[in-house]
């Protein structure tokens, strides 16, 4: 059997891995519910458009793998399985399996289990927590700002346009060096 990429019309236009024997031609679509195969007049095959990938014909070894892949993801047909291990050059089949699937659908997620009644639910126990104080504070912490804050409030400005002046003069937050930022506002002044 020939094999070829070409665009059959099935439920609208689709690109199709199709063999073509001497009685019969047949196109494994990737359909909505899974892979099948389906019977085409030789007429419509010779017809059907060839499937280009660039200025070539598209490979249709690399076609067959990809319908395998998606097969084995959506499902496939077994009558899809047997054209597919039909050996290229080989005779037309004498009989084909029927067109029903091969491997289960894939399986939905679970459903997460039942909420029990609200009567029944209870709220979950806060842990007593027991806090340490650190031997070193965090650099920061605690004071966070506040250099911006106690400069802002010196030169009587607002703090987001004392930050929004450093950062127009090449500063970057964190702003914790405070000679830097004086030197940057007295050049500023």
């Amino acid at each position: 059997m020939e094999r070829s990429v070409r665009y059959i019309r099935v439920d609208g236009m689709k690109p199709a891995l199709c063999f073509r024997g001497k009685k019969h031609a047949y196109a494994i679509i990737n359909d909505e519910p899974c892979v099948r195969a389906v019977e085409v007049d030789l007429k419509t095959h010779d017809l059907a458009g060839v499937v280009g990938k660039g200025f070539f014909p598209y490979p249709h070894g690399e076609f067959t793998e990809r319908m395998q892949a998606v097969g084995t993801r959506k499902g496939i047909t077994l009558r899809a399985l047997a054209l597919l291990a039909v050996p290229e050059g080989a005779e037309d089949p004498e009989t084909l399996p029927p067109d029903e699937i091969a491997a289960p659908e894939p399986a939905e997620r679970p459903s997460p289990p039942p909420k029990p009644p609200a009567s029944e639910r209870r709220a979950p126990k806060r842990a007593e927590r027991q806090v340490t104080p650190s031997p070193t504070p965090k650099r920061g912490v605690g004071e966070r700002g506040s250099l911006i804050a106690k400069l802002a409030a010196e030169l009587n400005i607002a703090p987001q346009q004392l930050r929004l002046s450093l950062r127009m003069a090449g500063l970057r937050a964190p702003y914790d060096d405070e000679v830097k930022i004086r030197a940057v506002i007295k050049g500023k002044k």
